[in-house]
């Protein structure tokens, strides 16, 4: 923004700002509709570390939806579903890298479209992870699953997945939020592939599966190592 006066005289102005967003709690279903060339911002308050799943549903323009860090700085960003048939309605499934007030935007794919849609966050439930039997889990459309573990100081796991659908990779997060060392990558096959994860703290950890190549079913099974 740049406000000058041509002839160099002195000259009063006044400046305004104001927050454009809403918020978009936990669990929100909202209907808003977008001006033409339009974007609105909605605010989401939430923890390093924690799921976040945005939906984004308009039948009148091609939707997009972009996610802005507690710094401003552009985290993440979807046009259309990772995965599944061509949909012009977005999912974004992704951790959360800090904790504060995160911003999203929404608005038509090159900005020119305009029109009513509705706007979902999603609540993802906690799905306790534990050494055991393998467990069922489901790939969707947006392309990523979350699991919980409760560990302890100090404890190694060994995390496997297997699955003849799809191609996948995993991280963790600690309870800080932090990312934790876990080199995954596991191709299409029946026996799957493991690795091991040390946890340094007590506490909830947070285990995401992310598919390379599509949506399906897959297994995945925590071992106690030692």
């Amino acid at each position: 923004m740049e406000v000058y006066q041509p002839d160099g005289r002195a000259v009063e102005y006044r400046l305004v700002t104001s927050d454009p967003s809403r918020e978009l709690a936990a669990g929100a279903d909202l209907e808003a509709t977008l001006p033409l060339g339009d974007s609105h911002y909605w605010s989401v308050q939430g923890q390093a570390g924690e799921p976040l799943r945005l939906e984004v549903e308009s039948a009148q323009f091609d939707a997009a939806l972009a996610l802005h860090d507690p710094s401003g700085q552009p985290n993440e960003s979807e046009d259309d579903t990772r995965f599944g048939p061509p949909s012009r309605n977005p999912i974004l499934v992704t951790p959360l890298t800090a904790t504060g007030r995160y911003l999203v935007r929404v608005h038509a794919v090159g900005d020119g479209g305009s029109g009513a849609y509705r706007i979902r966050r999603v609540r993802l439930p906690d799905r306790l992870l534990a050494p055991g039997p393998r467990v069922r889990g489901a790939m969707d459309a947006g392309g990523r699953d979350v699991w919980t573990v409760e560990g302890r100081a100090g404890q190694v796991v060994l995390v496997h997945l297997q699955s003849d659908a799809l191609a996948m990779t995993a991280m963790a997060f600690g309870p800080d939020g932090k990312v934790l060392n876990l080199d995954m990558l596991v191709p299409r096959t029946n026996e799957g592939g493991a690795a091991p994860l040390r946890l340094p703290t007590t506490g909830r950890y947070r285990l995401w599966v992310h598919s390379l190549d599509g949506t399906g079913p897959y297994w995945i099974r925590l071992y106690e190592a030692n």
